[in-house]
C-alpha cells in the first residue's frame, strides 16, 4: 500500500462525514487550529460537498497535506489536513488541521476559483527541485514575514508607530523569527510543492508554495 492509494478513503470520509473509515491508530493525536481535541469530534465528522480537493505527498517523511474547499452557502469551508503515517504508510499516527469557516476576508468561492485556475501538474523529473531547495524557499518567505501586514492588523513596528496598515519600508527583515514556530513541512518534489504549517504568534497558519526550476510561481 502506498500513500497515494490510501488517501482515497480520506476524501471519501470527508464527503460522507464518516471518520470510521480512516486508517488511524487508537487514540490518534489530533489538533484543530492548534487546539488538541478528540479525533471523533474533528472536522472530518462534518460531511461536505467538495468543490476542490488536492493532496501532496512527502514520501521522505511519510506525511501528506490535503486541501479541501466546500462552497455550500450555509456552511462553506476551506480546510487543510496534515497527516503523519507510520513508516509503512498504512496507518495515520498523527493529524493536524486548519479549518476556516468565517475568518477575515474568508471567501470559499474565491478560493475555489483561484485554485481551479492554478497549474498543479507534475513537474518533469529532470526539472524537479530537491527537497532542500524547496524547504529553503519556504523558510526564506516565512522569515521575511516575521513582520507583516494581515487583515486589519499588522506586526510591523514601523506601521504600528504610524497607525498605518502597511510596512512602510517594504518587505521587512527577519527581526523576530521566534514568532514563527513549530513549523511542519510537506515537501512533494514531483509537484514542486512545499507546504508549511506553523504557529504564528499563537495563531494557526499555513502557506503553500510551488517552485518550477528554482522559481516560485504559486503562493
Amino acid at each position: 500500500m502506498t500513500l497515494r492509494s490510501i488517501l482515497a478513503p480520506i476524501v471519501f470520509a470527508q464527503i460522507q462525514g464518516q471518520i470510521c473509515v480512516l486508517p488511524v491508530i487508537d487514540r490518534v493525536p489530533y489538533t484543530q487550529n492548534l487546539t488538541k481535541m478528540d479525533f471523533i469530534w474533528s472536522i472530518i465528522g462534518v460531511n461536505m460537498i467538495l468543490d476542490w480537493n488536492l493532496t501532496y505527498y512527502d514520501t521522505t517523511t511519510c506525511a501528506t497535506w490535503t486541501e479541501l474547499v466546500a462552497t455550500k452557502p450555509k456552511k462553506p469551508y476551506v480546510t487543510g489536513m496534515r497527516m503523519q503515517f507510520d513508516e509503512n504508510g498504512e496507518y495515520i499516527i498523527k493529524m493536524d488541521s486548519i479549518v476556516t469557516t468565517g475568518d477575515w476576508v474568508f471567501n470559499a468561492n474565491a478560493t475555489n476559483k483561484y485554485f481551479q485556475k492554478e497549474k498543479w501538474d507534475p513537474i518533469p523529473k529532470e526539472k524537479q527541485d530537491t527537497q532542500e531547495t524547496l524547504k529553503k524557499a519556504a523558510d526564506a518567505y516565512a522569515d521575511m514575514f516575521s513582520d507583516r501586514s494581515r487583515g486589519g492588523a499588522t506586526t510591523c513596528r514601523s506601521a504600528n508607530s504610524t497607525m498605518a496598515n502597511t510596512c512602510v519600508l517594504g518587505i521587512p527583515t527577519a527581526s523576530n523569527v521566534t514568532r514563527l514556530v513549530d513549523k511542519q513541512y510537506i515537501i512533494d518534489e514531483e509537484y514542486g510543492t512545499v507546504q508549511v504549517m506553523m504557529n504564528f504568534a499563537g495563531l494557526p497558519d499555513s502557506h503553500m508554495f510551488r517552485l518550477e526550476v528554482g522559481k516560485m510561481c504559486i503562493l
